[in-house]
């Protein structure tokens, strides 16, 4: 994410944070509705039919995202090229660059995605602070990792910051089980909590997420 940040792949950044962040699946982050969000109370609603399990789902956000998707509405909203609602507001968060596509949502990241990754393998090979096994290893990881994937890193964070399986499964968009429901705190204000957890976790273990977060928020203030 800090490197799409970097390349002012700006759009890619924010998908792939939300996608870390809410738990919600890759496809459904790229082509959700505004219509759909819920700021205020922290909340990416899913329509039945966008969900994969066919049913409405509610994908929550930590408090620094919702700072961060503020600013992001706020951007397009001024932004005359971006196609809005009669209220005003953009009708997709990551709209089709594609002028016969206009107000629908975009297919992918995957070019934008591509070119991330090979700007860190290049960052690879060229580090002299990294031993010959070191490089094969970083540069391997690299090469593996797709957007998919981000949902197993989301539950190595929550192992990290001590989550229940309750949490877990519920901060992913899975349905815990009628004992996790009863006993483990699974309501939506505790559920933030545990993203803000999460979030701050993040932040104090890899200082560049914090500062590629900081960065969008500069940049598109200065488009608002």
């Amino acid at each position: 994410m800090a490197k799409a940040v970097e390349l002012e792949e700006d759009a890619l950044a924010l998908n792939l944070l939300l996608q870390e962040d809410s738990g919600m699946r890759k496809a459904a982050v790229t082509h959700y509705e505004v219509e759909f969000l819920c700021p205020d109370d922290n909340l990416l609603g899913l329509a039945a039919h966008k969900n994969k399990n066919r049913k409405t789902g509610e994908y929550v956000f930590s408090d620094p995202i919702r700072k961060v998707l503020e600013v992001y509405i706020k951007k397009l909203k001024a932004d005359p090229l971006v196609s809005k609602d009669r209220k005003g507001f953009p009708k997709v968060l990551f709209e089709s660059p594609q002028p016969n596509r206009r107000g629908l949502p975009r297919a992918n990241f995957d070019e934008s995605f591509k070119r991330v990754k090979n700007a860190l393998l290049e960052d690879i090979k060229k580090d002299s602070a990294l031993s010959v096994d070191d490089i094969k290893m970083e540069l391997k990881a690299v090469e593996r990792f797709t957007q998919h994937r981000i949902r197993d890193l989301n539950d190595r964070l929550f192992k990290k910051i001590n989550a229940t399986n309750g949490q877990k499964e519920k901060a992913v968009g899975r349905t815990p089980s009628d004992t996790e429901k009863a006993y483990e705190g699974l309501t939506i204000d505790e559920m933030v909590q545990l993203k803000n957890r999460k979030h701050l976790y993040i932040r104090e273990q890899f200082p560049e997420y914090g500062q590629a977060i900081n960065r969008l928020i500069e940049r598109w203030s200065l488009q608002c």
